[in-house]
């Protein structure tokens, strides 16, 4: 069942985008994410082409778009990146982290009281 006839079927359900609806959806519509990548990698003196070079990529474009927040890296490309600026993801996705932890905060707190359906 695809996501849009799931989300149909159950409407109490909460609308999630699926990454493949994600990229579909237009540059603009999009929100920037969040992060410190620039902030690291100035403080290391590196430059894009280097942390570029070193992440494997033929050219900084890509880490450009990161450092904007017009990509997320995958999770490989962001362990990379943690090793090369010496610092760990969730500093380097700050706001990221702090979202995913309350969420799953507020999860644990639903489990705890029992709010959870079998």
């Amino acid at each position: 069942m695809e996501m849009s006839q799931a989300r149909q079927a159950n409407p109490k359900r909460r609308a999630q985008v699926t990454v493949r609806e994600f990229h579909s959806l237009p540059v603009t519509a999009r929100r920037p994410v969040s992060n410190r990548l620039w902030f690291y990698r100035k403080q290391l003196g590196y430059s894009q082409k280097r942390v570029a070079f070193l992440l494997g990529h033929r050219s900084a474009s890509r880490l450009s778009n990161y450092e904007r927040g017009h990509r997320m890296p995958a999770l490989v490309t962001a362990m990379k990146l943690a090793i090369i600026l010496q610092t760990p993801i969730p500093l380097l996705y700050p706001d990221l982290h702090a979202q995913l932890k309350a969420r799953f905060q507020q999860r644990e707190k639903r489990w705890a009281a029992g709010a959870v359906e079998s």
